[in-house]
């Protein structure tokens, strides 16, 4: 069976590259399969690219998709697997799933979009609970705009970051490490997981919340999962561009604020990619990459709540960012993090021990 070992992202450029004789050549994300002793390109089609070069190799060790029937194909350079033959065969557990892993058919949306989802997590009451908690604990951490202030100002308040609630909170520390999260997670990171960053969002009706990717995610490989709380609907969801996450560019760099920004962007570098609203209800959440570009517009006359919960190899060197754009300042001091699952042979993190009082 070919064993997925690594995604390589393109460089974009604001037009589309020309060969000798002039013709556009759309270059895509391909992705590197082991088969057989050999490599094979395979184009997952949801994005073309416009430079092949510079390009990075990113490990994705543990997605596995299942054999698919060798050929040439003009999705490929070469002889390989093709994605949409792959897509069209019936997808069946790996022999390793257990608990709540992604199948077949959601690994490879994973690899394709940036983003898979939605599953079920938490009922109404839950949602309301874990909503009502945040926003009475939200004076306990310092936000955003306090990292304006100098690391002395900060440590001499006392209050930690706001990412960091799910070290501070016993219902967050025990939903950043449910099963029904991680094993998934797992899946796409690897068995041993850290939880460094949560954060609990409020949009009020009309609120926008720009194109970007997280300050962070430029820094080091994660996931986020973003959990809707109360108030989901299509009019307040996030959106999402389909294969973005194999840019090596943000919006914030390719200074993209708008949806009619992105639209016309994708249109001219001649990119495949599209905007999606992500279809949510309250209590689900999904799964999206850490560079993929998303966007919120709170349409609706309700106030939208939500948590999004984020990943990474505890191998990675976590950070507080004092800006949202690049190049990005960072602060000094070290976030508390949560091992949401397996073990880190590390010592790089501040991690938390489970916070006292009852979980909601």
């Amino acid at each position: 069976m070919p064993t997925l070992v690594s995604v390589i992202r393109h460089k974009a450029r604001s037009a589309p590259a020309k060969g000798p004789a002039g013709a556009c050549h759309p270059v895509t994300r391909w992705i590197e399969l082991e088969a057989g002793g050999r490599p094979h390109s395979v184009r997952f089609g949801a994005l073309a690219l416009t430079s092949p070069e510079p390009r990075e190799r990113v490990k994705s060790p543990n997605i596995v998709p299942p054999s698919g029937k060798e050929h040439s194909c003009v999705c490929t350079s070469n002889r390989g697997i093709c994605v949409h033959d792959i897509a069209a065969t019936s997808m069946h557990q790996r022999n390793d799933a257990k608990g709540f892993g992604l199948t077949q058919q959601q690994l490879l949306a994973y690899a394709s979009n940036g983003w898979v989802g939605p599953f079920d997590f938490l009922d109404e009451q839950q949602s309301c609970v874990v909503s009502e908690e945040c926003e009475k604990r939200r004076d306990d951490f310092f936000s955003a705009r306090d990292l304006k202030k100098s690391d002395h100002d900060l440590l001499c308040q006392g209050r930690p970051w706001f990412k960091s609630i799910h070290a501070h909170i016993p219902s967050l520390y025990d939903l950043c490490r449910r099963a029904e999260i991680t094993d998934r997670v797992a899946d796409i990171l690897g068995d041993n997981l850290l939880a460094w960053g949560t954060a609990y969002i409020d949009a009020q009706p009309g609120h926008r919340h720009r194109w970007h990717v997280d300050v962070e995610h430029m820094l080091w490989d994660g996931i986020t999962v973003f959990v809707g709380l109360t108030g989901m609907s299509e009019l307040t969801t996030l959106n999402v561009v389909n294969g973005s996450h194999a840019l090596m560019e943000s919006p914030q760099e390719l200074q993209l604020r708008t949806s009619d920004d992105i639209r016309t962007f994708l249109d001219a570098d001649g990119h495949k990619g599209e905007i999606v609203p992500v279809p949510l209800r309250n209590g689900q959440f999904f799964i999206f990459a850490g560079r993929l570009w998303h966007a919120s517009n709170n349409q609706s006359s309700n106030l939208r709540t939500s948590l999004i919960i984020q990943y990474a190899s505890p191998s990675a060197e976590i950070r507080i960012p004092r800006s949202w754009d690049p190049p990005c300042q960072w602060s000094q001091i070290r976030p508390e993090t949560v091992l949401a699952r397996g073990s880190a042979a590390t010592t790089n993190i501040v991690a938390a021990r489970p916070p006292a009082g009852p979980a909601s």
